[in-house]
């Protein structure tokens, strides 16, 4: 199980033979990453997280208190042509859009609610030093929502 959302996130989309074979990922050249990409070899793909809010739920019958997630998770997409970068970001968004509970297993909740926020970003062009094109990058944003069990609460 992984240990959080955007692990389950990475796990999910590795589980897609499609989508691993576009990106070329594999155990020596992983093409997914978590807020952070040590990545010379495109295509590649980010997943970060710019914000999350929690509110907190009353103790149900088994005195088992509870919070829920209401957050966003974007995906960038980075590769060397405009063609790739967006059929690679409509594969992403296809393949997670959706998806929940069976498909997002992670340690920290339950996520039962993952859809598209936006599915058309802009493609961003990636300038190198002398201000040429050397890659572009596509976004997409998911809206999730999830719950987790906290501590029992012993009357």
């Amino acid at each position: 199980m992984s240990p959080n959302l955007i692990s389950a996130c990475i796990a999910y989309l590795r589980s897609d033979s499609t989508i691993v074979a576009a990106f070329g990922d594999s155990v020596t050249t992983p093409k997914f990453w978590n807020e952070y990409a040590d990545q010379e070899y495109y295509p590649y793909l980010i997943f970060k997280s710019p914000g999350t809010s929690e509110t907190y739920e009353s103790i149900d019958n088994a005195y088992t208190p509870s919070k829920v997630a209401d957050g966003i998770l974007t995906a960038e997409v980075y590769a060397q042509t405009l063609a790739q970068v967006q059929s690679l970001t409509e594969l992403v968004n296809s393949s997670l859009t959706d998806a929940d509970i069976n498909d997002l297993q992670w340690s920290g909740g339950d996520t039962f609610y993952f859809r598209p926020v936006q599915q058309s970003y802009p493609v961003i062009p990636v300038t190198g030093p002398d201000g040429s094109t050397t890659s572009y990058k596509h976004l997409c944003q998911f809206r999730f929502l999830s719950e987790a069990n906290l501590t029992p609460y012993a009357p």
